[in-house]
């Protein structure tokens, strides 16, 4: 099971923290087998300046359950004895821990072994994504790059392996997008929003698929993905 989560946070003192968060609250709560998105917003600077008083939310990925069990312990005691949390010397107090999709569109939890298999998925990208080829940042997503970096990620995230034949696998999606570039931190990052299809007489690969589009929603598209790049929502059909 793969499950994400927010802590809200409140900002007890004021200053300048930077973009490399994740690794000190990976530190400060002990965690190895997680994903940390920075503090969630469209906008990703590689410096944030904090207000004092203001609500940040963190986004945690755990692709470990074990360790989902020994943090919710562990933050829920924190919680309690209303502990400060220190990062590059501001402070913030935990206001809240958010686990339910009710809750947060970023709050998700996935049971691959009762998935259940999609052929199409419709998403939004929320902050830019950035693909590369060599040293050649792309200006549109490159199925075949997206879908081997998934592949890659999730291999080397998550406890589970996906093996497949990659072409014949690639082979059986399509993608349709309408995305524009975005000039960002010296690179082209790209926004918008694409689709993902399985195509018919495909049925071999679909919960493959699916297992794969469920983790791209937490582990985000593209490269530095760690940093909050990448971050995409499912838009659901009204």
């Amino acid at each position: 099971m793969f499950i994400s989560i927010l802590l809200k946070l409140e900002a007890l003192t004021e200053g300048e923290l930077y973009n490399q968060i994740s690794s000190k609250i990976k530190e400060y709560f002990n965690l190895e087998n997680v994903q940390i998105s920075n503090f969630l917003r469209k906008k990703i600077d590689f410096n944030i300046t904090i207000q004092q008083n203001k609500k940040y939310f963190v986004r945690i990925i755990f692709f470990d359950l074990n360790e989902f069990e020994e943090f919710g312990y562990e933050i829920f005691r924190k919680v309690l004895l209303k502990e400060i949390i220190e990062l590059d010397n501001i402070s913030f107090k935990i206001l809240s821990i958010l686990t339910s999709e009710k809750q947060s569109k970023w709050c998700k939890k996935i049971d691959l072994e009762n998935i259940i298999p999609k052929f199409e998925y419709n998403y939004q990208i929320f902050t830019p994504a950035f693909f590369k080829l060599g040293d050649t940042f792309l200006k549109e997503i490159d199925k075949h790059i997206l879908i081997k970096k998934l592949l890659k990620d999730f291999n080397k995230k998550t406890p589970y392996k996906i093996n497949l034949n990659i072409n014949n696998f690639l082979n059986s999606i399509e993608i349709e997008q309408n995305t524009k570039q975005l000039k960002f931190n010296g690179g082209t990052g790209i926004k918008g929003n694409f689709k993902l299809i399985l195509k018919e007489n495909y049925e071999e690969f679909s919960k493959k698929f699916t297992i794969l589009n469920n983790f791209a929603l937490l582990n985000g598209i593209g490269i530095n993905t760690e940093k909050g790049y990448g971050a995409i929502i499912e838009k659901l059909e009204s």
